[in-house]
């Protein structure tokens, strides 16, 4: 949830109530956590693969009512999804493998790595507030 407090802004400058939903997403991504290990030691890697697709694909239903991208965003969309797919996979074998404790930090470094490619591809530079620690 600290990731979520950063991205929202160390010091809650222009609160909006939208907030809740980056804390709401931190503690719905520990729970997803917690349950992949426990269903990691009843059903296969591919079972719950296909269980969170099927989840998500469900969760995405609104958008289908919104503007679809042109033909041109297509292959951005198709290499987001093999790579989102790929992605999940090997998450799933990293938590079947070891410790959530043991892989956290790994998870929290996706913060790090959103901020470098922000930066690197398009020029974002997050602004810290000076009462922050980072």
């Amino acid at each position: 949830m600290f990731g979520g407090l950063i991205v929202i802004k160390p010091v809650f400058a222009d609160w909006d109530a939208a907030y809740l939903i980056i804390l709401a997403g931190a503690v719905l991504n520990a729970g997803s956590m917690v349950a992949t290990k426990a269903l990691e030691r009843q059903e296969s890697t591919l079972t719950i693969l296909s269980w969170l697709t099927g989840i998500s694909t469900i969760a995405c239903l609104p958008a289908l009512f919104q503007p679809w991208p042109t033909a041109e965003h297509w292959p951005s969309l198709l290499l987001i999804a093999v790579f989102g797919s790929t992605g999940l996979w090997f998450g799933l074998l990293a938590v079947r493998a070891a410790d959530l404790s043991l892989l956290a930090p790994f998870d929290y470094s996706r913060l790090i790595m959103a901020g470098l490619f922000g930066f690197m591809l398009f020029g974002e530079v997050r602004k810290l507030a000076p009462s922050s620690a980072l």
